[in-house]
This record gives C-alpha cells, structure tokens and sequence, in this order.
C-alpha cells in the first residue's frame, strides 16, 4: 500500500514482516520490521509515521483487531 505521496510502500511480506520501500530509489527505507501476529495491512495514518494493520486473533469477524506499527521506530507504539 502506498502513502499519501505516493513515494514509499508498505508491504507484508511472507515472513511476516513489515517492510517500507522508497519508490524514487527503489530501496527499501529501514530493515524489515517482525510482525508476527499481522495478517493484513490497512492504511497509513496521516502523518505517514504509522501504519495501521489486522490482526487475526481468531477465527470470526469478531475477532479482527487493528494495531499500529511505528515505521520510524520499527514497532508497535508503546512497546
């Protein structure tokens, strides 16, 4: 998913990890960030610094939570 400018991507990858990419340079922006309970990417926030993401705890709607992840930081807010 693309940020606002259009500049950097954010991916899942298959080894579930967070990974920032610079489009211009085609380089990736800070090394892949674990995150193991991520099953889906949502959006960016507005400030670019965040990415909201799903996660699947179980097996039901229900069960489908956001968290964040702090690209800067290379974590989830707060940890």
């Amino acid at each position: 998913m693309f940020d606002a400018t259009g500049d950097r991507l954010v991916v899942l990858g298959g080894d579930r990890t967070v990974q920032l990419w610079d489009i211009p340079s085609t380089r990736p922006v800070r090394p892949p960030i674990p995150a193991p309970t991520v099953t889906g990417l949502v959006g960016f926030a507005a400030d670019g610094h965040l990415v909201a993401t799903q996660r699947d705890d179980e097996s039901t709607l229900a069960d489908i939570r956001l968290a964040f992840v702090d690209l800067g930081a290379g974590r989830r807010p707060g940890r």
